[in-house]
């Protein structure tokens, strides 16, 4: 063994001597969340000598095994200019046709048909805007060296990146304007090309979603998709499986803010089974039916909270402080669950502030429940989420209390902004809790896809600081030690060899020609179904019902 080492050692060459500026950094002086030149400096240099040992002098070689560095090259930026440019033309098409003056202005062309149809496109858009935050949140942590990969234990060689979030964003946005670009057009103008009604549009984003997500390993960011579900697994049996994980945690608060979202799965999923779509006698029995399972689907994100506040107080044992702050925690979730119940149970669909005087008690109590979990979600954000506040230790009297001195973003007036709109995001937030809860006057669908866009802006605010805080702090003991390594500032999160896994192969082409082609067929089946089984459907009257 002592010979063995021996010879080993001979033959490996005597790496070059760091040079002073390097060797003699003090990291313990430096700026550890602002500054990171001089750690990669240090970087650098052990860079050097792994390209003298291992890879023959090959710098390049070294970059890619120690940083993992993933460059987007030329054509890449061509396609995304392409699809951005793209996205860009389809908007501008949109606000013209949604100017053109209405052709036949009879149902089924006609507002209640688009409004009928909003949420089944919301359960497109809702994902999308959430990548097009992802992707503003990765870089910005990146930006600031805030390691959210090691936070969130996600495998740095198989994770996203801002780069590949922009470029998948960019194409479903590209891909969903044409498609309601060509259902607002057939609305409008009454024109359907090669007989097919409008209403199969919407259908055909649904299915080719549904089979995106269902695609084979080696497509679509297989590993991406299995570390997500396997996520969801966890947080659904949060009460009985292994330890609540920050991710847990993190992905089941997102899913606190796409309650609209989840509830427009539902409605989709019954418009098109109880062929509401095509039959408007049959939206009485969608309604009702809807009416009953919006609650239980608007609570669901915030038990799965509520179980997983149970668990870490289980698991914090008898006598640990932090048992209080699950409990404390715990009691937010059930508040909301509070509001949503009382709102089902009252059937209160509306906040007529105008007649407040008439409201029964039953109304005023939901209405104090909504109020008091609003302040209670908001004091939790700034005091426990995001630790803005520190006492303000020799300060003055009637000022106890100021902004807490470890911060990773630069400037003050960020995190006074961020205060400020997370306390109109809630108020939105609000009203996602609550099915049915809108102001009168607007459009259902409208008011409800504004405030569901809200909360999903708000959602990426408050992941940004929460981020921030786990970072600097471990507020909540997620991790055994409070010191997070640095995020080093490379090109990119994944490196060359996973590309080559995941890139687009010509099996890669085969499958998503496959999925369109079976998207296809089943529209064609179903289209074909209406004309010969059925007979073409009646005209339907105007619609009542509105999400």
């Amino acid at each position: 063994g002592g010979g063995l080492s021996k010879n080993k050692s001979q033959e490996i060459p005597i790496p070059p001597p760091l040079p002073p500026h390097i060797v003699n950094i003090d990291l313990k002086k430096q700026s550890f969340h602002t500054d990171v030149r001089k750690v990669e400096e240090v970087s650098e240099g052990v860079e050097y000598i792994y390209a003298d040992l291992f890879t023959g002098g090959d710098r390049i070689q070294a970059t890619r095994k120690l940083r993992h560095v993933h460059r987007v090259g030329l054509a890449n930026h061509f396609q995304l200019g392409m699809t951005v440019g793209g996205s860009c033309m389809a908007f501008a098409m949109i606000v013209w046709i949604a100017t053109l003056t209405p052709a036949k202005n009879v149902c089924p062309f006609c507002l209640d048909s688009l409004e009928n149809a909003i949420p089944v496109y919301r359960v497109i858009f809702m994902p999308i805007l959430w990548m097009w935050c992802w992707t503003a949140l990765c870089f910005i942590w990146k930006e600031f060296s805030v390691n959210y990969p090691f936070i969130m234990a996600i495998n740095p060689h198989t994770e996203l990146g801002y780069d590949r979030c922009f470029r998948l964003a960019s194409y479903m946005t590209l891909i969903f304007l044409v498609n309601f670009g060509l259902f607002l057009g057939a609305i409008r103008t009454g024109y359907q090309p090669f007989g097919l009604p409008f209403h199969f549009y919407p259908m055909g984003m649904l299915l080719f979603g549904f089979l995106a997500l269902l695609a084979p390993k080696g497509t679509f960011h297989f590993k991406s998709r299995r570390y997500f579900f396997s996520t969801l697994g966890r947080i659904v049996i949060a009460p009985f499986g292994p330890e609540v994980r920050f991710i847990d945690n993190y992905i089941a608060d997102v899913l606190t803010s796409l309650a609209v979202f989840l509830r427009d799965v539902d409605y989709s999923i019954q418009f098109y089974a109880t062929g509401a779509f095509i039959d408007a006698t049959k939206e009485v029995e969608l309604n009702r039916v809807y009416w009953v399972s919006a609650p239980l689907i608007t609570a669901l994100p915030y038990w799965f909270r509520l179980q997983q506040c149970i668990r870490r107080f289980y698991d914090a044992g008898s006598g640990n402080p932090q048992r209080t702050a699950h409990l404390l925690n715990a009691g937010k979730y059930a508040t909301s669950i509070a509001a949503t119940c009382v709102a089902a149970l009252g059937n209160y669909s509306q906040l007529n502030f105008s007649e407040m005087s008439e409201w029964e008690w039953g109304k005023v109590v939901w209405f104090s429940v909504l109020c008091f979990g609003t302040v209670y979600a908001y004091i939790w954000d700034i005091t426990m989420d995001w630790g803005l506040v520190q006492r303000n230790t020799g300060g003055a009297w009637w000022c106890p209390y100021r902004l807490r001195d470890e911060r990773v973003y630069p400037y003050k007036w960020i995190y006074y902004l961020a205060a400020v709109l997370n306390l109109m995001g809630r108020l939105a937030w609000a009203l996602t809790i609550t099915p049915h809860s809108l102001f009168t006057g607007m459009p259902r669908a409208v008011t409800t896809t504004i405030i569901a866009v809200m909360e999903v802006l708000r959602r990426a605010q408050w992941s940004l600081f929460r981020l921030e805080y786990e970072y600097t702090a471990n507020p909540f003991n997620y991790r055994s030690v409070k010191e997070v390594p640095m995020l080093l500032k490379t090109e990119g999160q994944t490196d060359n060899e996973n590309d080559k896994r995941t890139r687009f192969t010509f099996t890669s082409i085969i499958v998503i020609l496959l999925n369109t082609l079976i998207t296809a067929l089943i529209l064609t089946v179903i289209y074909w179904y209406r004309n010969h089984i059925d007979g073409p459907s009646p005209t339907p009257p105007p619609s009542s019902y509105s999400v």
